[in-house]
C-alpha cells in the first residue's frame, strides 16, 4: 500500500478517493467526534507495543483522527484474525420473562 513516503493514512484517503469519489459522509457533532477520539487516544496510552506499530504506519497516537483510524485498523485486523462466526437466525433472550 505504501511507497515508504506516505503514511497509512495517506494511502486509505487515496483509495476512498479512486473509490468513492467526493461524496464524503457529513460528520456527527464535534462534541461526539471528540469524545471517540478521546476514547480512542485513551487505548494506545499506556501500550508500547502500539504506540510502536502506530509510529510504524506514520500515524499519531496523540492525535485523535490518527487514534481512531489506528483503533480502526486494530479492529479490522482483528477481525481478519479471528473471525466471529455468523449467528443464523438468532434471537435476544427476553429478560422481562422472569
Amino acid at each position: 500500500m505504501g511507497d515508504g513516503q506516505t503514511g497509512i493514512r495517506d494511502d486509505i484517503l487515496q483509495f476512498l478517493e479512486e473509490r468513492y469519489g467526493g461524496d464524503d459522509p457529513r460528520p456527527p457533532s464535534s462534541y461526539f467526534m471528540n469524545s471517540i477520539e478521546m476514547m480512542a487516544m485513551s487505548v494506545f496510552e499506556r501500550n508500547r507495543a502500539l504506540l510502536a506499530w502506530m509510529k510504524a504506519h506514520g500515524l499519531d497516537p496523540d492525535k485523535g483522527h490518527d487514534a481512531v483510524l489506528g483503533l480502526g485498523l486494530l479492529l479490522a485486523i482483528d477481525a481478519k484474525n479471528y473471525p466471529q462466526p455468523e449467528l443464523e437466525h438468532y434471537e435476544m433472550p427476553d429478560d422481562h420473562d422472569h
